[in-house]
């Protein structure tokens, strides 16, 4: 099976978690594509963009194409700017914050099992 797409293609969806501001979200490949293992998500956020502190159960593996922010933790956070990768343990509280005046965008890749 392959699947080729461009991101353009796929719709912007507002994030809508409680606190979020600014924030759109695009399922780029998901589990309804018939992906076996992860689901590559791709975020988009705007000047004063912000995904609160959070946790669960899932672990997040993220890439930044563009932009500054930073990546929340309970000690405050860490910065992150293009080509910078991360690893997000879903156990510990989390979130993401534009710092810039661009827009922040990064991919997050999923377990497809949690969503």
């Amino acid at each position: 099976m392959e699947i080729v797409r461009h991101q353009s293609d796929v719709v912007k969806e507002e994030v809508t978690l409680e606190g979020v501001k600014n924030c759109n979200i695009q399922w780029l490949l998901k589990t309804a594509d018939g992906m076996p293992n992860f689901q590559m998500r791709r975020f988009t956020m705007g000047p004063g963009g912000i995904i609160p502190l959070h946790s669960h159960e899932w672990e997040h593996e993220v890439f930044v194409l563009s932009g500054k922010g930073e990546l929340l933790n309970k000690d405050g956070g860490v910065p992150v700017e293009a080509g910078s990768v991360a690893y997000v343990d879903g156990v510990e509280p989390h979130g993401f914050k534009n710092t810039g005046s661009e827009d922040f965008i990064f991919l997050c890749m999923i377990p497809n099992e949690e969503y």
